[in-house]
């Protein structure tokens, strides 16, 4: 390509005679066409594989690595670190039926998820010390906490293992599984504690807000459930005596639902 130099600059001229681009120097400042070539006697600084130009202080390119949570390939590949977003607010989540799939965003799918949770059961377990268990009138051993008030637990079923150590617990009251502060769900009789064995249960509440020393159906409504706490207690008196190593073992099976609104 032939080269024509007028005074301090080279033009780039192409087999038709058209000047394809212009080098100019001034100043000891090297640019092409009008954009400078880097600072410093007219040389662009390396590029490192991998880097990045920044601008410095002084509105000089420098080749630096990318940092954070992010990587950047040699071939222009930009990959976000695992647990990378967090610590940002994600908002705007609208709850709402319906199916998560490939083009969903992650807001979608979270609002998609929290309206179709009705339908997973959940499972959640744990033990009861024997200082809890000599409390329970008190303070009610809370199996699950309590949720935001557009929600309600619905108990599938409870199974429960008094496991016996050496020493029976006495006196004592009915056990009763109940929303904290609201309904109750299931009786199980005093002898499930003071026996001399191992004993376990399996309870499926069929009817709701019973009477705690019936045992009958006392009518109910979900709605005065809503936000409350699962808890297990006792009717009246706690028990006494038993030893350390007897313990109450659980497994608890349930879903949630949104309350039904007219609108």
């Amino acid at each position: 390509m032939p080269i024509t130099i007028k005074g301090d600059r080279f033009d780039f001229i192409d087999s038709n005679g058209n000047t394809e681009a212009s080098l100019y120097m001034s100043n000891g400042v090297a640019s092409v066409d009008g954009v400078p070539l880097g600072g410093g006697g007219g040389s662009v600084p390396p590029l490192y594989e991998g880097e990045i130009y920044i601008g410095d202080v002084s509105e000089e390119p420098v080749s630096t690595a990318i940092s954070g949570d992010i990587t950047l390939g040699t071939d222009g590949t930009v990959t976000l670190g695992n647990g990378a977003v967090t610590g940002q607010a994600l908002t705007g989540i609208t709850i709402e039926a319906g199916a998560v799939t490939s083009s969903s965003t992650i807001l979608e799918a979270c609002g998609y998820f929290q309206h179709n949770i009705t339908t997973i059961a959940q499972e959640t377990t744990g033990q009861i010390t024997q200082a809890q268990i000599l409390d329970l009138a008190g303070n009610p051993f809370a199996l699950l906490p309590t949720i935001d008030s557009a929600l309600a637990y619905v108990v599938d079923e409870l199974q429960i293992l008094h496991a016996y150590s050496v020493a029976a617990y006495t006196a004592g009251s009915d056990l009763i599984l109940k929303y904290g502060g609201g309904s109750s769900l299931a009786l199980l009789d005093s002898t499930f504690l003071t026996g001399v064995s191992n004993v376990q249960s399996l309870i499926k509440p069929s009817a709701y807000d019973l009477d705690a020393t019936t045992g009958t159906s006392t009518g109910f409504d979900l709605q005065t459930q809503g936000g409350k706490s699962i808890v297990l207690t006792v009717s009246g008196a706690d028990f006494t005596a038993g030893s350390a190593g007897n313990k109450i073992f659980y497994r608890l099976r349930y879903h949630v639902v949104n309350m039904l609104s007219s609108d």
